[in-house]
């Protein structure tokens, strides 16, 4: 019971911390007329972050364990996009390797992984708690 409560407050704590990250390390910025890269990649970064963190925070009122399993592998796959998007395989940051972007791009990327992680732990302690139950009652 202890490992949900703290899962679930991970998750809510990186989320809104992927929200905030942005402001804290601040990506590059607009060069002339034309937006970055990096510019695309932190709208979507953040309106992902805001998926996640409204995901979190339903983790404390989800009373179903097939809901919460579902909801903690969600978690894993939002982190997963987040780790993603600002590889090239994503929408890619600057090239520039002096560029703010890479320091944010590293904060999102270590924050993602913990996201993730905690999402997963959740599902999993969800499946054990649940198994537990079952063994009680019979």
């Amino acid at each position: 019971m202890k490992t949900g409560k703290i899962t679930k407050w991970l998750a809510v704590l990186t989320s809104f911390s992927l929200l905030v990250l942005p402001k804290i390390f601040p990506v590059c910025a607009i060069t002339g007329k034309s937006l970055m890269r990096c510019f695309f990649t932190y709208q979507v970064e953040f309106m992902i972050a805001l998926l996640a963190f409204i995901i979190a925070l339903s983790l404390f009122f989800i009373k179903e364990v097939e809901t919460k399993q579902l909801t903690g592998f969600l978690l894993f796959l939002i982190g997963m996009i987040i780790i993603v998007l600002p590889t090239s395989w994503g929408i890619g940051i600057c090239e520039h390797d002096g560029s703010p972007c890479h320091i944010t791009a590293a904060w999102t990327g270590g924050t993602a992984v913990i996201l993730a992680l905690s999402g997963l732990i959740d599902a999993w302690s969800t499946v054990r708690q649940s198994s537990r139950e079952e063994e009680k009652h019979t």
